[in-house]
């Protein structure tokens, strides 16, 4: 594997924070605890068989949407916003935030609606660029790891927080900085709207 360098991370930070639309969906780390239980599971056929194969990509392989490609991105209507996976309330839109970046971004989440992971999905695409066939996955690095110390001091400050449904597990976005605000930034097709009632 090629080294990775200050200059290939630097001039690879916006690709990197703005678009991770073919970066793996994070897996949780366990640290030697039983994995989650998710209430809602499905088969990946089953899966297929629900959602498009657009949806497919964001919500289980954890791809990004294109900015301004769901029509709620700038939608400033009261209602519930639903997971599409397992119809979970996730946010409600008296949080969002209207900006123009082209996702959802809400202040809050509905009480024990997501989970969060650390998404590593950085570390992958810096070993595919370096021209590894065998990039690496998962949530630790192999022990004997492709990195020296200080690229792996830079790539973790690459690290984002990965946003998932709590009972089916779907990616739904990431938890960023954005303005100087923690906000929840959020791919659209992830969500269904359900307008406040009259």
């Amino acid at each position: 594997m090629s080294k990775v360098t200050r200059r290939a991370i630097l001039t690879t930070l916006p690709g990197v924070l703005g678009a991770t639309a073919v970066a793996p969906q994070a897996f949780a780390a366990t640290n030697g605890v039983d994995a989650f239980t998710f209430e809602v599971t499905r088969t990946e056929a089953e899966w297929r068989a629900m959602l498009t194969d657009d949806e497919y990509l964001v919500l289980r392989d954890g791809a990004t949407e294109a900015p301004r490609s769901d029509p709620k991105w700038d939608s400033s209507e009261a209602g519930i916003y639903r997971c599409k996976g397992c119809d979970l309330p996730t946010f409600d839109a008296r949080h969002k935030v209207v900006l123009d970046k082209g996702w959802l971004f809400f202040r809050l989440a509905e009480t024990d609606s997501v989970l969060t992971s650390i998404d590593r999905a950085v570390y992958d695409q810096f070993a595919a660029r370096s021209g590894d066939a065998s990039p690496m996955m998962g949530p630790d690095l192999p022990e004997e790891q492709a990195f020296s110390a200080e690229e792996q001091e830079l790539l973790d400050s690459l690290l984002a927080i990965e946003v998932h449904c709590r009972r089916c597990a779907s990616h739904l976005g990431h938890h960023l900085l954005v303005d100087r605000k923690m906000l929840y930034c959020i791919n659209g097709i992830s969500l269904n709207f359900a307008p406040e009632a009259a």
